[in-house]
């Protein structure tokens, strides 16, 4: 009991109402009550501007309203306003950076101020609404705006859309489209970096080195860094290409083996046909295996249920006519199930590559092997 009445002694004397209404005002934000969040909090700052979480409410404030409440030029306002009467505070940086990007935005007159506030109010909303809606109100937007400054993020924001969607024919189209547009635009840079990612992961390597070698770092170090690496990951995935070629030879090799010395062991297609049924116990084993291991690989990561069927079907395929060959010999020779054992082996080790490239899983395994599972 004395230390519950201690405790209650302690909050009356060190308690601080201003941290209490600063807090109070961040519940606010998670019930999503933007607009009385904001309000409490400058006037938290205004009643207390020598506090020492002035600053901090007028940054938070600042950030409903360029976020939630599509109000950019008050957010603007509440930036600048940080950074003059605030200069050493810690989000005085942040404050500047984002005030620089409205700036950017709306233009030096504020005359791009009605499209921003449009556009806000549609990336605020693209997670409660369907998404060809979003898309179709940021194309009026752009149609309506043509001039407007901040019209080349917006075109990448579209394509950037279209890319995490896995639309990927058209993020390359709209990147394209942004690049071709703006060209005297900061957005190119990204536009023809994107473009030439998106263009890479269709397999178009063609198409991405134009995208990559089109890049202009103007002397900046950073983006002559995003030039370089872009290049290298082309290089790369044009080596990973011929490897999978070679994969796709070696794995039809495994199969003509396979299927030459079925026909040479039943002397006759008809026949061969005929040893394919009833099936080998090794395809009746791997059969109902192969199934489960499919349908629980679609449960996990995205792309591996594709590829763990492809790498299934495969290996009943060289199993079936594997057991089939080798059961029509009717003696097995040592020789010959070695021989069959290699071509198994080619064409299941060529399928999988082919289908870890083919749903670019290729690096995650890769980093499997290297660093271990996630845990």
């Amino acid at each position: 009991m004395k230390w519950i009445v201690a405790a209650a002694l302690f909050h009356l004397v060190f308690a601080d109402p201003i941290e209490d209404r600063f807090n109070a005002a961040a519940n606010q934000i998670g019930e999503e009550k933007y607009a009385e969040a904001a309000a409490a909090l400058e006037a938290l700052a205004a009643e207390a501007p020598e506090h020492r979480l002035a600053a901090e409410a007028l940054f938070t404030a600042a950030e409903v309203r360029e976020e939630h409440l599509a109000d950019p030029a008050a957010a603007l306002a509440l930036y600048r306003k940080i950074q003059a009467s605030y200069p050493d505070s810690r989000p005085a940086l942040a404050a500047a950076r984002r005030a620089a990007a409205i700036d950017k935005q709306i233009g030096t007159d504020q005359e791009g101020l009605e499209a921003q506030r449009r556009f806000t109010q549609i990336r605020e909303g693209f997670p409660d609404r369907p998404e060809a809606e979003s898309i179709a109100m940021t194309e009026a937007l752009l149609r309506e705006s043509p001039t407007w400054v901040g019209a080349p993020s917006v075109a990448l924001w579209l394509a950037e859309v279209d890319l995490r969607a896995g639309r990927l024919e058209s993020a390359v189209r709209r990147y394209a489209a942004v690049a071709e547009r703006y060209q005297n635009s900061e957005a190119r840079f990204d536009a023809l970096l994107g473009a030439g990612d998106a263009a890479l992961r269709l397999g178009r390597t063609g198409d991405a080195e134009r995208f990559y070698r089109m890049l202009d770092p103007a002397g900046d170090p950073s983006r002559e860094t995003l030039r370089r690496d872009a290049l290298g990951q082309l290089a790369q995935a044009r080596g990973r290409q011929r490897l999978g070629w070679l994969a796709g030879i070696l794995a039809l090799a495994g199969f003509l083996v396979l299927t030459g010395s079925l026909l040479r062991a039943a002397r006759s297609a008809r026949r061969a046909a005929r040893a394919l049924w009833p099936p080998p116990s090794e395809v009746v084993y791997l059969a109902p295996v192969s199934v489960v291991l499919s349908a629980a690989a679609f449960t996990g990561y995205a792309g591996l249920g594709p590829a763990v069927t492809c790498i299934s079907i495969a290996g009943l395929a060289a199993a079936w006519l594997s057991g089939a060959g080798l059961a029509a010999r009717g003696e097995r020779r040592a020789a010959a199930v070695v021989v069959h054992a290699l071509a198994a082996a080619l064409i299941v080790l060529g399928v999988t590559y082919l289908a870890l490239l083919r749903t670019q899983l290729l690096d995650a395994v890769i980093e499997t092997f290297r660093y271990g599972p996630e845990r």
